[in-house]
């Protein structure tokens, strides 16, 4: 996801609404954070589908997850890509995973000490056996 102002609603809006896989209803019944019980109203669920302004909290991030089907992971980066402009990139390798803020268009790749920080981490530097 990259420089999508609208990520997390895009997400919703993919599966959620009018010929979609999910009714208003049926979606607002599945989505359920499973730590604290909290459900997305009926309301909230039409305002996202229909674009208007709502406000996240880590409860309806984790709740649209389920009801998603989705990594709760994948919603918080829409959620963080839309709401304050930032954009995570993961990396992963056996077990270890890094994770790098940056905002918009800009990568990681492009700025050389912070891909040095990940080969470091991710033993993919010079000196590494990989």
């Amino acid at each position: 996801m990259t420089g999508r102002r609208d990520a997390l609603t895009e997400l919703v809006c993919e599966q959620v609404g009018p010929g979609r896989t999910y009714s208003v209803r049926t979606f607002a019944e599945r989505a359920v954070d499973p730590a604290t019980g909290y459900s997305p109203g009926k309301s909230l669920i039409g305002k996202i589908i229909k674009r208007l302004s709502y406000t996240v909290s880590p409860e309806l991030v984790s709740a649209l997850a389920v009801g998603l089907g989705k990594p709760r992971e994948l919603v918080a980066q829409a959620a963080a890509e839309q709401f304050i402009g930032i954009t995570i990139s993961g990396y992963d390798t056996d077990g270890v995973s890094v994770r790098v803020a940056h905002e918009g268009s800009a990568r990681p790749q492009t700025a050389p000490r912070t891909q040095e920080f990940i080969d470091s981490v991710l033993g993919r530097g010079e000196g590494s056996d990989t």
